[in-house]
């Protein structure tokens, strides 16, 4: 078995000796990129229940610990009773806006959702607790509302549009060309 040198398992980059080829390289090319895209837009449950999983758990995982708790036993139990909240929910946004999902780099939505999630799980559930206390029926229910609210916000920003909305908004004010 010959070994390849290691120019040979470089990407390719024209010459002008190579200017014949070049119309049917980007043939090819376009073929390409058309069934990658065809690829990424057909979306397999797998992949769906995937980011399901991963962003309820880590939604569930913020908003549970953030809950007042006075046992381990009990910040265990609202972790996990809003993560089995929040997976099928996320699993039903990403199966009806999967288009959306994918027209901007799935990172980049992980990182609105993120930001989003703890920024305004964060500042509602501090101001329940600031308002209600940390303990009794009220100050709980409360707080699980403002996890419900903060994930409501979070999937208006990440799923519906919203993070584009403020964004250009945030342009228009600025005024940046």
């Amino acid at each position: 078995m010959t070994s390849l040198p290691f120019s040979a398992l470089e990407t390719f980059r024209p010459t002008q000796t190579d200017a014949l080829t070049d119309n049917t390289r980007s043939t090819a090319d376009r073929t390409t990129s058309a069934v990658r895209r065809r690829e990424v837009s057909s979306m397999s449950r797998a992949l769906a229940l995937s980011w399901a999983i991963g962003l309820g758990l880590l939604a569930g995982s913020i908003a549970g610990t953030l809950v007042p708790a006075t046992t381990n036993g009990q910040e265990l139990r609202h972790v996990l009773g809003l993560t089995l909240v929040f997976v099928p929910a996320v699993y039903v946004m990403v199966r009806r806006r999967w288009t959306y999902w994918t027209a901007t780099n799935g990172y980049l939505r992980f990182a609105v959702y993120l930001l989003s999630f703890m920024i305004t799980a964060g500042v509602l559930m501090v101001l329940s607790v600031v308002a209600f206390g940390t303990s009794g029926p009220i100050a709980s229910a409360v707080t699980f509302l403002a996890a419900a609210v903060a994930f409501s916000i979070t999937a208006w920003l990440t799923f519906y549009g919203g993070a584009d909305r403020l964004w250009a908004e945030l342009i228009d004010r600025i005024d940046i060309e």
